[in-house]
């Protein structure tokens, strides 16, 4: 009896997202590179792509067209101020596009995403009095995802389109992060950890919580008392609980990746540009899930 009702369920997620097996893969549109300059304030926009690319079997089908690819755009507006010394409020506003290719045509969803506000608390500042020409800072931080973005748009058939292909996701998350920064004359390593704890929708769908850590090192370059360059190199840890729908695990999604990262920075008095290319090394993913391919980000912020 236990089984008929498992596998009535299973239907059941997949008649209502649609291709359910062809979802979107570990994308979380959350990549993060180094927050730059902790003590001001600034306002920016951030662009980030990532793709998916889909084996071609019997199941990763919508209709009678196969799923090839999922393309995955987000422009972010974010604003990072400082209520007090040692705490700094970040808002981001996200913008999505996602994109699904078919072996025959397109289909696009766009639309605004998931707001995002968040606290951190600066435990530990060092300055160079302490440590001649050494820095070290420590921030925590907690934050809220609203469900601000829609999470029920459909496809040309009027099927619902898969969680991981929605730009919002309607439902709360929580989140919790951890930073470290150290400098050395030219030298800084950064390390950031965070976990997304995400609750269910109206439809009784949860997206799997996340669990993301980076680890990077840069060098300082001046070329000028206004023009600073930062290269920046760095590895990438994600861990992707699986969704659940009424309590029960989707097969269908989840996973790890490692990614490796390679950046630069260029500050110029007080603007930053910066690009960032991520290179999977490692995933392990369900059998039918998209294969994750490079990915980019580029950051235009101002300083004040």
């Amino acid at each position: 009896m236990r089984v008929i009702v498992l596998l009535f369920l299973f239907n059941l997620i997949t008649d209502l997202f649609g291709c359910d097996i062809c979802s979107g893969g570990m994308n979380t549109n959350s990549m993060n590179g180094v927050l730059p300059q902790f003590n001001k304030n600034l306002i920016g926009v951030r662009t980030t792509y990532q793709g998916f690319k889909h084996p071609q079997t019997p199941l990763n089908v919508l209709g009678e067209k196969q799923v090839v690819k999922d393309v995955y755009w987000s422009e972010d507006i974010w604003l990072r101020y400082y209520l007090k010394p040692k705490i700094q409020a970040i808002v981001t506003l996200p913008f999505r596009q996602n994109i699904r290719m078919l072996s025959e045509g397109v289909q696009k969803v766009n639309g605004v995403g998931d707001l995002m506000f968040q606290i951190n608390y600066s435990i530990y500042n060092s300055d160079d009095t302490i440590i001649p020409k050494t820095m070290l800072m420590w921030w925590v931080g907690a934050g809220i995802k609203l469900p601000t973005g829609k999470y029920q748009q459909r496809d040309y058939n009027k099927s619902m389109l898969p969680p991981g292909l929605q730009v919002g996701t309607g439902a709360y998350s929580y989140l919790i992060n951890n930073q470290i920064s150290i400098r050395k004359d030219n030298i800084g390593v950064n390390w950031h950890s965070s976990l997304s704890l995400n609750a269910y929708n109206e439809l009784q769908y949860k997206m799997g919580n996340v669990y993301q850590s980076n680890l990077q090192i840069n060098y300082r370059v001046k070329t000028g008392e206004k023009v600073k360059y930062l290269p920046q190199l760095g590895i990438h840890y994600m861990y992707l609980e699986r969704d659940k729908y009424y309590g029960l695990r989707n097969i269908n999604s989840g996973g790890e990746r490692v990614l490796l990262s390679l950046g630069l920075d260029l500050f110029v008095e007080n603007w930053l540009f910066s690009a960032i290319i991520y290179n999977p090394i490692l995933e392990r993913k369900g059998l039918f899930l998209p294969q994750t391919l490079v990915s980019s980000q580029f950051n235009l912020a101002y300083f004040f």
